[in-house]
């Protein structure tokens, strides 16, 4: 994914509008290096983005009720959830 921070912002946005229309995004930092954003989702239900134009690493986090239940990235760290909140991804 090779995308100025404006061209990530924009895709994310559409993203939004597409899959999850009720979710507020907050940006946090966005200059033309780095972009963070949160988008809440429920009460107590968000995640947290991360874009890096230089390196071109993408993350992912989704919070729940303050604990981190899930991660990605696309640098090759992998995935990250932990095997007790595993259900409460599925439900």
């Amino acid at each position: 994914m090779k995308l100025s921070v404006e061209e990530f912002h924009e895709e994310l946005v559409n993203a939004l509008r597409k899959y999850l229309p009720g979710g507020d995004l907050e940006i946090i930092e966005m200059n033309m290096l780095r972009f963070k954003v949160r988008i809440y989702i429920a009460l107590s239900f968000f995640m947290d983005v991360f874009y890096a134009a230089r390196t071109h690493k993408v993350s992912f986090a989704i919070v729940r009720k303050g604990k981190r239940i899930f991660g990605i990235d696309n640098l090759g760290v992998g995935i990250y959830i932990p095997l007790a909140n595993l259900k409460i991804m599925l439900k």
